[in-house]
């Protein structure tokens, strides 16, 4: 006898398996405690067994329910890899997409890796563009990922680059306990810069119309000019001199999870000062411009960060 199962079912089903917790899984799933039971139910009416056992005010996953969620959970599987595929039709072209990055490169690796494995055609030239010096005689990219901390800068773009918004996110504070002007332990999970007024920083030497280091005008706008201990384009040895104890350093979120790989035992806060985010913008050039791997490509972040296109040229 075919069965008419509705997909929501079966997952709803596999969450529950995992917690045993009805309250916990509606938590974890979004959705009232009482649609879930009547998912539950629903399911259970279409097998003709039960598949969880009631104990106390807990459920348990029976005998039949331990049998079912074997095939439920490769049934999914499949299902999964069955919409990669259809999906990989879609964005299938062959090209070569280069990506200048003045924002901290790996940012974007994640979306460049999930569109490749719908599309292994396409090669990637990705590149930490440590100065717009020396772009004369160089060809374009077809991307430039960027931030800003400039609210009017979608409206200040050139003529040529059209700025397409990902994401915001919030810069943080990061330090070694090697580094004692202030009392760590005191701190809490949050600071304010003007409590650093005589800490020493670790900053990045790039300014240009791309790229500028937020120390300066985020210790500015707290009271304070910061004193700098060291300037570097290198990431790896600005995270190395915080883990060393020469200074603190203010970093995207995006970046934290490298620095703790680069920095054992590093510490980091977040800034109680207002005005402590930056949006991330990828840059492309208009349509007509643009390669056919690039529009391909540039279709899929927009899926990827479940954004809309901006309207721009």
């Amino acid at each position: 006898m075919a069965l008419d199962m509705d997909l929501h079912h079966i997952e709803y089903f596999l969450e529950l398996a995992r917690h045993e917790h009805v309250a916990l899984t509606a938590d974890v799933l979004n959705i009232s405690q009482p649609a879930l039971s009547k998912s539950i139910s629903t399911l259970e009416t279409e097998l003709g067994v039960k598949l969880f056992d009631r104990v106390g005010r807990r459920i348990k996953l029976n005998k039949n329910g331990k049998a079912f969620v074997q095939y439920a959970e490769q049934a999914m599987k499949l299902l999964s890899m069955g919409q990669m595929s259809a999906k990989s039709m879609c964005y299938e072209s062959n090209g070569y997409i280069s990506i200048h990055c003045f924002a901290y490169a790996p940012i974007i690796i994640p979306c460049v890796s999930a569109y490749s494995e719908l599309n292994p055609y396409t090669t990637f030239s990705i590149s930490q563009w440590q100065s717009s010096r020396g772009q004369e005689g160089q060809d374009l990219p077809d991307f430039i990922l960027r931030s800003s901390q400039d609210p009017y800068f979608l409206q200040k773009r050139n003529q040529f680059w059209v700025p397409q918004p990902l994401f915001q996110e919030k810069y943080c504070l990061v330090s070694s306990d090697l580094y004692q002007p202030l009392n760590w332990q005191q701190c809490g999970e949050s600071i304010d810069l003007a409590e650093l007024k005589n800490a020493f920083f670790i900053t990045m030497t790039q300014k240009d119309n791309f790229f500028n280091d937020v120390t300066d005008e985020f210790c500015q706008a707290a009271g304070f000019l910061p004193r700098t201990y060291a300037r570097t384009d290198d990431f790896v040895i600005k995270m190395k001199m915080v883990g060393q104890g020469r200074g603190v350093a203010l970093i995207p979120e995006a970046c934290l999870e490298d620095a703790e790989g680069l920095v054992s035992g590093l510490r980091h806060f977040s800034l109680k000062n207002d005005g402590s985010e930056r949006w991330l913008y990828l840059l492309r050039p208009g349509k007509s411009m643009m390669t056919e791997a690039a529009r391909d490509f540039f279709e899929f972040v927009l899926d990827y960060y479940e954004i809309e296109e901006y309207a721009g040229n």
